[in-house]
């Protein structure tokens, strides 16, 4: 499947749902500066952590059933003109590809012919995709969720339940979704390329006082399905690791 969009040929192919093994093509008609090179490489891998982490489960996978497994370490192999990536396991919605390759464009704004992402088999995935949307809010959510965003500053407050072990590891996750946000992952087509962030305001990240983890976020032009990322990896860590009472999105 074709997805237009971005200034260079998107491709998903496969089902991406499954959890077998894929891989991510990348040709390219410039050699990579090292620099360059160095933001996708953490790009990428903040997309697949992020699906490690629930981010990118909706309304085709549970937050809990994702995976985007890197096979060995995140650097690729590559060639002047290719480079690839292999997942051990890849289970993400469809949609999430969407975030994959505005990854990869923030990284390299020219210079990329064609991005090329391997499911198993040789099918067009059954979802849909489109550049202007991620994967929505998991609609069997176990936690209250209060979003009334008004403006570009907001705050989110996620509150754990009083005594729950492993608050730092609940943390860590909710942190990659902000990574991700740094590397135009969100980005709306409709903004210019020099908008699309989640920038934290403030210090560098979500703070944890006791129960409670907070963020004060600049969106400059993120899509809605970021603010859905997030709720879906609060379901992840709710499951798996730290039980979550609410998340206020301010």
């Amino acid at each position: 499947m074709n997805i237009a969009g971005w200034p260079f040929t998107a491709i998903v192919v496969g089902d991406v749902t499954s959890g077998a093994p894929g891989r991510l093509t990348l040709d390219v008609t410039a050699p990579v500066e090292a620099d360059a090179r160095a933001v996708l490489e953490y790009g990428l891998y903040a997309w697949s952590e992020l699906g490690q982490c629930g981010g990118w489960g909706g309304d085709v996978l549970a937050p809990t059933s994702v995976r985007a497994e890197l096979a060995g370490p995140a650097l690729a192999a590559g060639t002047a003109s290719r480079f690839t990536w292999d997942f051990k396991s890849l289970a993400i919605d469809p949609r999430s590809a969407a975030g994959l390759f505005n990854t990869i464009e923030f990284a390299l704004r020219t210079g990329v012919s064609r991005a090329y992402l391997q499911g198993t088999g040789s099918q067009e995935p059954a979802q849909q995709i489109a550049r202007d949307e991620l994967p929505p809010l998991w609609p069997r959510l176990t936690y209250s969720l209060d979003d009334d965003r008004t403006g570009p500053h907001v705050e989110a407050v996620v509150t754990f339940d009083e005594g729950a072990d492993n608050l730092e590891q609940a943390v860590e996750a909710l942190q990659v979704w902000l990574d991700a946000g740094a590397v135009q992952t969100y980005r709306d087509p409709d903004v210019s390329s020099e908008l699309g962030f989640l920038l934290p305001e403030g210090v560098e990240g979500w703070e944890l006082d006791g129960n409670e983890a907070t963020v004060f976020i600049e969106d400059t032009g993120a899509l809605e399905g970021a603010w859905d990322a997030l709720a879906n990896v609060v379901q992840a860590v709710h499951q798996s690791v730290a039980p979550v009472r609410s998340v206020q999105i301010l």
